[in-house]
Order: structure tokens, then sequence, then C-alpha cells
């Protein structure tokens, strides 16, 4: 057994011993199951939140980035697509 787990299982007993099993039970449910020090704190929470709004920021302005491109790109061979389509009709109205 490790030391917390024998540190619980004492406590457990004594809580037994004083309360009986059914309050033993109950307190040491509303234990965390490896200590105190391995809770997150609230400022732990926004530490998290804070570096999450920072990643999608930068992830935001990526994709905004390659979706411009991508506008870019298609408007160029929308243009162009256009352009070879008018040209083929005025050769093809050329020769009729």
């Amino acid at each position: 057994m490790t030391t917390v787990e024998d540190q619980r299982y004492r406590m457990h007993n004594a809580f037994r011993e004083a309360h009986g099993e059914e309050v033993a039970s109950v307190i040491m449910e509303h234990l965390p199951p490896a200590g105190w020090s391995h809770l997150a704190t609230k400022q732990d929470v926004e530490l998290v939140r804070t570096e999450l709004k920072s990643e999608m920021q930068v992830l935001r302005a990526e994709l905004k980035e390659e979706m411009h491109k991508s506008n870019v790109q298609n408007l160029r061979w929308t243009v162009g697509l256009v352009v070879l389509v008018q040209a083929a009709f005025f050769a093809a109205g050329s020769y009729f």
C-alpha cells in the first residue's frame, strides 16, 4: 500500500470506529482519491482557460488566412474560366 492509501485506510477505520460504517463511507467518498494537492484550483482553471483562448485566437487567425488564400485562388480560377469561356464563344462565333 502506498502512503496515501495507508493513510486513507487508517482514516476510514477511525471514522468507522467513531461513527459507524455508513458515515465513514460517506466521509471517505467526499475526499479526493489522491490528496488535495492533485485538485485543480480556480487559478489552475483560469490559466488553462487563458492558454486555450490564446491558442484558439492563433488558430482562428491561421484559418482566416487559409480561407482568404483559398478564396483568392478560387476567384482566380473563376475569372480564368470565364475568360476562357468567353474566348471560346468569341472564337466559335467568328467561325460561323
